[in-house]
């Protein structure tokens, strides 16, 4: 647990943060500027299914992930969370995808709420509170595992 506080720590320095993302992310490219990293909170509601965990009859729970930050990227954003783990966490795949899930979701919500007070949108956008032109923010999360030996499983897009 110290040593989690430590990275989160270290990591916490919007260039220490910019320089992982481009070395592990964009393979050494200068993509991301330090100085436009924003800082965003780091608890959002994930839906756990009930078969996975103890039934319960709220299967939305906050979630608190280590760091998130906002990237700017040229004219758009990504979203890019980072994740230290000690111990080998065997559900970690369906952890990150939980964490990424609710951060797209957070963003509907908030498109919803804008498209939903627009005059002159046809029935579909209304409905789905979400128009043509929408856009999400892409979402990256990384772990890093600085354990022993990690023998679970893996997703990765890079490499």
């Amino acid at each position: 647990m110290e040593k989690d506080l430590l990275l989160k720590q270290y990591l916490s320095d919007n260039d220490r943060y910019a320089d992982l993302i481009n070395g592990y992310v964009f393979e050494g490219k200068q993509v991301i500027d330090a100085q436009k990293l924003e800082v965003m909170d780091t608890q959002n509601k994930i839906w756990r299914p009930a078969s996975l965990y103890r039934r319960r009859k709220k299967n939305i729970r906050p979630g608190y992930r280590d760091l998130i930050r906002r990237a700017a990227m040229g004219i758009n954003f990504a979203v890019v969370g980072i994740e230290n783990q000690e111990a080998v966490d065997y559900l970690m795949p369906l952890r990150v995808i939980s964490y990424d899930v609710a951060e797209y979701e957070r963003q509907a919500a908030i498109i919803k709420k804008e498209v939903r007070k627009k005059k002159g949108i046809n029935k579909e956008e209304f409905l789905s509170g979400f128009e043509k032109t929408s856009r999400l923010y892409p979402c990256i999360t990384i772990v890093l595992f600085y354990g022993e030996k990690w023998d679970g499983c893996s997703i990765s897009a890079v490499g």
